[in-house]
């Protein structure tokens, strides 16, 4: 992959990461906050789930992005960057 186009694929995820760790934080309250006012949290619990599966995602796809990157950045064995 070109490296202009990991740098772009970077901010986007970058944003998405950002974006997902502030849904994560707010299902949170919501599933605290639910049973609280004596209702049912299961729905909310399992949206949670659903939040923190694409976040793992997201974190996975950024650090293959960063890895890629970093293969381009550092020369491997032969003196090339990206050829070990």
């Amino acid at each position: 992959m070109q490296r202009a186009l990991i740098l772009r694929h970077l901010v986007e995820i970058e944003e998405h990461v950002a974006l997902g760790r502030r849904h994560i934080e707010a299902q949170q309250a919501r599933v605290k906050e639910l049973p609280a006012d004596g209702n049912d949290a299961d729905r909310a619990k399992r949206v949670l789930a659903t939040f923190q599966q694409c976040q793992a995602f997201h974190e996975q796809h950024l650090d293959q992005l960063l890895q890629e990157l970093e293969k381009q950045i550092s020369p491997g064995k032969t003196g090339r960057p990206g050829i070990a």
